[in-house]
Order: C-alpha cells, then structure tokens, then sequence
C-alpha cells in the first residue's frame, strides 16, 4: 500500500539533504522488517526498494537517458518483476578456494560500504575475522568481489541499451534509490504546491489540506482557478 501524501512528504523531508546511502536506508525501513537494514547485504537492501517501488508507484518504470555516443534522448522502460525475479534464482556457495584454504565472503552491507573506506578494509569486513588478514591481497579483494557480486546479483543491476539514432549500444546502471528518490521528491512538491496554493487561496493550514481527500483538494483547486 502506498503511503499517504502527508507520509511522502514526511520521507522526502527527511531525506531531503541526505547523501544517497542515508536516503537508502530511510526508505528500506518502509520496505523491510525485521533486522536493521544497514546490516542487510546491499542486493538483498536494494530487492526490498525495488519490491516497494512496485507497491508505491507501480511495477512499471518509465524513464529517460541519454546516449554517452551522440547525446541523443533515450526512453527506458521496464518492469520491476523483470528486474528482481533473475535474482531470485538459487546462490552459489559462499565458500570460496583460495590458496589451498576454504575462505567464507559474505556480501557487504550499506554499513560495510560506508565504513569500509578502502577495498581492502571492505574486503576485511566481508571475510570471516580469522582470514581478515588476507584482505590486504589485490588477488582476492578481486576474486571476493566476484563471489559477492554471485552471492547478491541485485548489487548492480543494468540494462542493456541501444541507441535509435546511432545504434551504439551501452549497460545502463540502474540505481533504485536515485529511481525511487526522484519519485518520492516528485510526488511530495506535487503535494507540497497543492498545499502552497490553496493556503494561500483559502488559509487552511498545511494539516487540513493534507487531512483532505484528493477529490476536496482538486475541487478547490478548481475553485481558485474559477
């Protein structure tokens, strides 16, 4: 369900001057129950935003970019079930060989992100504490993020596009949280103009607009322009 126009704008205030990351985790606290989702692996996080941007403003995404070639305009549209239902598909191990010893690689979290600062402090964070020291390794830093990146496909997702104009084609990162932030910040100055105008109009305060339904505000909206 979809939260109330008066809830949108709560959320979009308080992510309003929040780095990506922060914004993130705002918004997986309405996708997931349960464990903090700092601590969720980052696929599992961003399968979660994809699954409530289905809930809150529909499966289908519809979009636009540009061709890194010619600049030429570009539609992408897709549906999210397209997106998270590959990853859904069974694991690999997390057991990786290395050098003769059985490595466990659990991929990284936001917080793992955030306060691994360095590849090797991330790839520490992702290794179980008696094979930390390891981390320090290009090799396996390398070969962990390969591992990571099976174990949680949904860390990176793109899309395969194709230019009408040039016909170059390139791999589009879908980023849901730029994707479900644009919406939420959209649908809340949407909302928050509505309130702007018919306070001015009328007087109301903020709460009785938005206490409102959304055929009374459109009716006065109607009645202002009259």
């Amino acid at each position: 369900m979809r939260p109330s126009e008066g809830d949108i704008v709560a959320i979009w205030e308080a992510g309003a001057n929040a780095p990506a990351w922060q914004r993130a985790l705002l918004l997986a606290r309405h996708a997931l129950d349960g464990p903090d989702p700092a601590d969720v692996p980052l696929g599992q996080r961003d399968a979660a935003l994809w699954r409530l941007r289905a809930r809150w403003f529909g499966s289908r995404v519809e979009s636009h970019t540009r061709c890194p070639g010619c600049g030429e305009g570009v539609e992408v549209a897709f549906d999210v079930d397209a997106i998270v239902a590959p990853a859904m598909a069974s694991p690999p191990s997390p057991a990786l060989a290395w050098r003769g010893a059985i490595v466990t690689v659990r991929p990284p979290s936001t917080r793992d992100v955030v306060e691994g600062a360095t590849a090797a402090a991330l790839t520490a964070r992702c290794l179980p504490p008696d094979h930390s020291e390891l981390a320090a390794d290009p090799e396996l830093q390398q070969a962990v993020a390969r591992r990571c990146a099976e174990l949680d496909p949904l860390a990176d997702v793109t899309l395969e596009l194709q230019c009408a104009a040039c016909g170059a084609p390139w791999l589009a990162n879908l980023d849901v949280v730029r994707f479900l932030w644009a919406e939420v910040s959209d649908a809340a100055e949407r909302t928050l103009a509505t309130v702007a105008l018919l306070a001015a109009c009328y007087g109301w305060s903020e709460a009785d607009i938005l206490a409102m339904s959304p055929a009374r505000r459109a009716f006065y909206l109607r009645a202002a322009d009259a």
